[in-house]
């Protein structure tokens, strides 16, 4: 009975024994999976979601109106509509003056006014030209009156150049339109895109970037961009649609002039709104001794300019995009 009662106590006991190591051991199990994930967390820390750059791209697409004519005519204009087409804007992101010495430019103050997405209103293109000023359209490769516009404009004071469609953050949602380049290309498809887009206008003098938040802030695409811009012995400006974007280190790498986009003028279609956009664009040019605005042929921005025009001739020299860029140092 007595042997009996200490095998028992001898079972239970390493009963307990078993029971004790298996929870020991599930408790380093545990700790080591605890510690494991927080070593990998530390090492390798999640990407944080740029919510303010999401926030405002929701902002900034923005529907170009159009108005039927009178004569109940609607000229085809599109990507696929004019009344789908869109533009990518960055208002929130307008820099400070660029820090060149107003020494550089001599004389009145300089203004440059770019007016993108040129191809598809003739009438506005053609009232644009008829200004009186030095002004620079950007045309859209492969827009219905692109060719037709530049062919009819003789005015001198015009200067063209090719508004090349560039890869948005909203892409697929949002297609910057026929010719565009996207960051999923090879190096051979982005040259072969570009060079297409470039031979669609050989006699042009310089190029911007048609939407291209995603695309500008991609430092090898922009490389193998600005091997071809220079190449051809274009300048660039940057329309700044990410303040991110490599741009400018890829023209100082290359030796491209180059200049940048500092006021959006028409975010809003709104005369008011519009003057005071011009009026910060005045601020720089006196401040930095030039600027560079860049509007879209609405109504409300010819309106705006052409309000403006008596009064700025007075103290500033309306320039084209060819006599602001210069050499990255």
């Amino acid at each position: 009975m007595t042997q009996k009662k200490t095998a028992n106590k001898t079972k239970n006991k390493n009963t307990h024994g078993n029971l004790k190591k298996f929870f020991i051991s599930v408790f380093m199990i545990l700790f080591l999976c605890v510690l494991s994930f927080t070593a990998v967390y530390l090492i390798f820390p999640p990407q944080k979601k740029d919510f303010n750059k999401n926030l405002c791209q929701q902002k900034v697409f923005k529907k170009i109106s159009v108005k039927k004519p009178a004569n109940g005519n609607m000229e085809k204009k599109s990507l696929k509509s004019q009344e789908d087409f869109l533009y990518e804007i960055y208002d929130e992101i307008e820099e400070k003056s660029i820090p060149d010495k107003k020494s550089d430019y001599r004389g009145l103050p300089k203004i440059c006014l770019i007016i993108d997405d040129i191809g598809f209103d003739r009438k506005n293109a053609y009232e644009l030209s008829d200004l009186g000023i030095n002004i620079t359209l950007s045309v859209l490769p492969f827009t219905p009156f692109a060719k037709e516009i530049i062919n009819k404009t003789s005015s001198s004071q015009v200067e063209f150049m090719l508004h090349i469609p560039m890869e948005p953050f909203e892409y697929p949602q949002i297609d910057p339109g026929k010719g565009a380049l996207l960051s999923t290309m090879d190096p051979d498809t982005i040259i072969f895109t570009l060079e297409k887009d470039l031979d669609y206008f050989p006699f042009i003098k310089g190029i911007n970037n048609h939407m291209g938040s995603k695309l500008t802030e991609n430092s090898d695409i922009m490389n193998q961009v600005f091997t071809i811009i220079k190449k051809r012995n274009l300048f660039f400006v940057d329309s700044l649609t990410n303040p991110n974007s490599k741009c400018n280190e890829s023209a100082r790498m290359f030796r491209v002039d180059f200049a940048k986009r500092d006021i959006f003028l028409d975010n809003i279609q709104n005369v008011d709104y519009i003057d005071g956009q011009i009026k910060k664009l005045k601020v720089i040019a006196l401040q930095r001794g030039y600027s560079v605005g860049i509007g879209h042929p609405y109504d409300s921005t010819i309106e705006a300019i052409k309000k403006n025009i008596y009064e700025m001739k007075k103290e500033f020299e309306f320039v084209k995009a060819s006599s602001v860029v210069k050499q990255v140092q």
